[in-house]
């Protein structure tokens, strides 16, 4: 979600990120008009519509279990994984892909300590 500038209170999902400029690109968020000129490779000039970079100081990470914009913390899982993690509720915020895993994981490690208790300290 964008917290500030004129697309504050947007969300949209992130489709790049410039590392070194500390920017990122949001879809639909942010649009400037490009005109072109009509060359080689683009037959007709005209005026382009595109997303431009957002500085990362003013997004924030919206939380799935608490739908707030929130700050992300660093939480070390007991296989030795680090992930971040939502500061106001404690839940662990990931890409899709690697949610399903990381609940599959932690699960597996519960039922460890319940079989076999003297590998819990």
């Amino acid at each position: 979600m964008v917290v500030s500038g004129k697309e504050r209170g947007k969300s949209g999902r992130v489709l790049r990120v410039f590392q070194q400029k500390n920017r990122i690109i949001i879809e639909k968020i942010n649009f400037i008009k490009k005109h072109t000129r009509a060359s080689g490779q683009t037959r007709q000039g005209g005026i382009i519509e595109k997303e431009a970079p957002v500085h990362i100081s003013n997004v924030m990470v919206i939380c799935e279990k608490c739908n707030l914009p929130v700050r992300v913390g660093k939480k070390i899982l007991d296989d030795g994984k680090k992930v971040r993690m939502c500061k106001k509720c404690g839940e662990i915020i990931a890409p899709e892909f690697q949610l399903e895993y990381l609940r599959k994981k932690v699960d597996l490690k519960e039922d460890h300590f319940d079989i076999c208790p003297g590998c819990r300290e």
